[in-house]
């Protein structure tokens, strides 16, 4: 950089100020400059600021308050001011972003390499030159992004003026021998791709760095507009963390929402002081947190912990080893092999788990389907249905050794983010007339015995039934026998009901709903119908016999049961078909009643005519 209060400065300002004179004079618009010379395929260039981004189109569409635009972009300044696009202005524009200082007008692009000087070492930082012979009368300049690992290649951004308001911009790769010189006011390393807060872009899409991975940005707006951001190559790309290191904490740049990282998820912290004091964090698209899990581009931060991830509860000390996504209890290290590396979290976010709103929902509060080990007994067991584990005795049902998690046995038997209940499921509730058909199946985390499974209808105990009917599917799933099935009826009434099955633990835990609850409709069943009433026959005298004749009935294939009355009231132990009239119901009068039933049918009850008074 000049001296300011050297004699050659001085000079070069007195003839900067002689040629804008003569240049006033002698043109009134900037003639067009050439579009950025020899880019290879897949370079970006449009007619916005998006190809170069970093907050650039502020400054050239506007009044930007800066020494580039009091040099390069107001109207009758020394390169004669061409917004919103001049090559010159953004080339100053991107220099003052890595900190340099007013060095004083240049001219236009094409005396820039006589002005600074210029030679053939392409940099990072250093400004690509074109002369006249290059390019346009103007000649043209562009800010060096990136330098290929061999130094035959560069990539370039640039701004480009096509006269009036008229122009673009433009970046991408270009050979470094197509350039007349690189000026190097001001070359900057490359910096690390990795590095913490950087904004970068690849394949399209915008990313901040966090913990050594890309964590996507779905707007600027969150940032108060486009910022700086690097291009990455492919190898660059593919030399970055999928998630961000263990510890890394976040804050969500909209909502303040602070997240320490573990196992690749993020886990909400609701006060620093819950882990240990305040840290510094980087801000991130809330999206990118809320969408944790989903897939591209949002895959960069998971929506659970990664099993085999240790992490202990700030306030509490407590241990957990994550399996299926849910913290198992460490009781001690010696359990689990030794001591290792955890991730301190909030106590709240575990005393959360299973929560699945979008602040909390990032532990589950049981294991998903899959396998651990007791590491110390080395017996393995099945995580099924929510949680329920079950021991594995081989491997050979499952095709051979299957992926586990160790963890501690005290968790195992004790049952910590474990569900140790009868598992199983109401596979169907069907109502009918008057009652209800269930069929299922369930057993016993513990036991390969059957289990009593009770039922309930509309909350209320309506019956129980046992395990046993053989279901072939459930031990292709399970591995455990055929005879854990149950089949059976209940009575109801007519109308809708909500039919739930419970099985009753035989081990340790408590007593499980299997599966979800049926709702079903009961109907009422068909009436028993009388065509043509009972009556009476025979001699209705003392000590007559008579008999009682049904009448007729609908549908077919009835029982029938009878009631002997006399003057209307019941005659104890009167229930045959006949009846020997007793020297009591002299000047009496008799009747039957007679109840039609069959299965599937509502009884119904008819009583016959009244004979005449019993005679003597």
């Amino acid at each position: 950089m000049l001296d300011r209060t050297s004699r050659s400065y001085r000079l070069r300002v007195l003839a900067a100020l002689s040629l804008v004179l003569t240049l006033a004079t002698a043109v009134q618009t900037a003639p067009p400059a050439a579009a950025t010379p020899g880019f290879e395929p897949g370079y970006c260039r449009r007619s916005d600021y998006d190809c170069v981004g970093g907050g650039y189109a502020a400054t050239a569409a506007s009044t930007g308050d800066s020494w580039a635009w009091r040099l390069y972009g107001t109207p009758g300044a020394g390169d004669l001011g061409s917004p919103p696009h001049n090559c010159t202005l953004y080339a100053a524009w991107r220099l003052q972003q890595v900190g340099v200082g007013n060095p004083g007008w240049a001219g236009h692009a094409y005396q820039w390499g006589g002005h600074y000087g210029h030679d053939r070492r392409p940099a990072v930082g250093a400004i690509a030159w074109w002369d006249r012979r290059s390019t346009s009368d103007f000649g043209h300049v562009a800010y060096v992004e990136q330098v290929s690992a061999d130094g035959s290649r560069v990539y370039v951004k640039a701004d480009n003026y096509l006269g009036g308001s008229r122009g673009y911009t433009d970046s991408g790769w270009i050979s470094a021998a197509s350039v007349s010189g690189f000026i190097h006011i001001r070359d900057t390393a490359a910096p690390p791709v990795d590095r913490d807060g950087d904004f970068v872009s690849y394949a399209g899409k915008v990313y901040r760095m966090a913990g050594g991975a890309p964590i996507y940005v779905s707007s600027w707006d969150p940032f108060g507009g486009p910022q700086p951001t690097r291009a990455l190559s492919d190898q660059e790309w593919a030399s970055l963390r999928v998630t961000p290191r263990d510890g890394t904490t976040l804050a969500g740049r909209t909502s303040g929402r602070v997240y320490v990282v573990a196992g690749g998820a993020p886990q909400y912290v609701s006060s620093f002081e819950a882990i240990g004091g305040p840290r510094s964090s980087i801000q991130v698209d809330d999206a990118a947190i809320d969408r944790a899990g989903e897939g591209d581009p949002w895959q960069h931060l998971g929506r659970y912990p990664t099993n085999g991830t240790y992490v202990n509860g700030g306030g509490s000390g407590r241990v957990y080893v994550i399996a299926g996504g849910a913290p198992t209890f460490v009781s001690s290290w010696e359990n689990v092999g030794g001591q290792k590396p955890t991730v301190t979290i909030d106590d709240a976010t575990i005393a959360h788990a299973g929560d699945t709103d979008s602040t909390w929902g990032h532990l589950r509060s049981h294991p998903s389907d899959g396998f651990i080990r007791g590491f110390r007994s080395g017996r393995i067991f099945r995580v099924v249905y929510e949680g329920h584990r079950y021991y594995v005795p081989s491997w050979t049902p499952y095709g051979g050794p299957q992926p586990y998690v160790d963890v501690d046995d005290n968790a195992i038997d004790g049952c910590d983010h474990l569900a140790c209940g009868p598992f199983g499921s109401l596979d169907q509730a069907v109502g009918g007339a008057e009652k209800i058909s269930t069929v299922g199946w369930g057993m016993d985390p513990d036991s390969t015995d059957s289990i009593a499974v009770h039922l309930y209808v509309d909350d209320t105990y309506a019956g129980a039934t046992r395990t046993g009917v053989v279901r072939q599917d459930v031990d292709d799933v399970f591995h455990r026998g055929t005879t854990f099935g149950f089949s059976t009826s209940l009575s109801a009434k007519p109308g809708q009901h909500t039919v739930c099955a419970y099985g009753i633990n035989a081990g340790a835990g408590g007593n499980d709903r299997l599966g979800s609850c049926k709702t079903v409709t009961v109907t009422a069943k068909p009436l028993v119908k009388n065509l043509r009433a009972p009556s009476i026959s025979g001699t209705v005298r003392v000590g007559k016999v008579v008999k009682a004749k049904v009448g007729t009935w609908s549908p077919s294939g009835l029982t029938y049961q009878y009631r002997w009355k006399v003057n209307g009231q019941a005659i104890k132990g009167a229930t045959r078909s006949t009846y020997k009239i007793p020297a009591s119901a002299r000047k009496k009068r008799l009747s039957v009643v007679v109840k039609a039933s069959r299965s599937g049918y509502r009884a119904h009850s008819t009583e016959s005519v009244r004979s005449a008074k019993v005679r003597s």
